[in-house]
């Protein structure tokens, strides 16, 4: 049970240092590009939220295996474990002010 409390623990730190980018971005969104198919976007908040999320993921478990939406796969994916990260879920939304979206991590 401990490793799964060590996991939690390290996941709110990794969700709230993205939360915290996220906040930092809200309003000030200055590029908002289509990746893949239309309508489908990302921003410099999806970005630099990921970017925070993965170093707190790198620096507590370098030896995890990580699925990024963003940066795709890293890691050691001979990894038991897998990180799956959405780094900005509803990012349509939050380009557009409108308040319904959220960081997903899990593993």
């Amino acid at each position: 049970m401990n490793d799964l409390h060590k996991l939690l623990d390290i996941a709110t730190l990794a969700a709230e240092a993205g939360g915290w980018v996220l906040k930092s971005y809200w309003g000030n969104l200055e590029e908002i590009e289509e990746k893949g198919r239309s309508g489908d976007l990302v921003t410099a908040a999806d970005k630099a939220s990921e970017a925070a999320i993965l170093e707190i993921l790198q620096r507590h478990v370098p030896d995890h295996g990580i699925l990024a939406e963003e940066s795709g796969v890293l890691g050691n994916s001979a990894s038991p474990y897998l990180w799956a990260i959405d780094p900005l879920d509803g990012t349509t939304n939050f380009a557009h002010q409108f308040p319904i979206f959220q960081s997903q991590l899990g593993y």
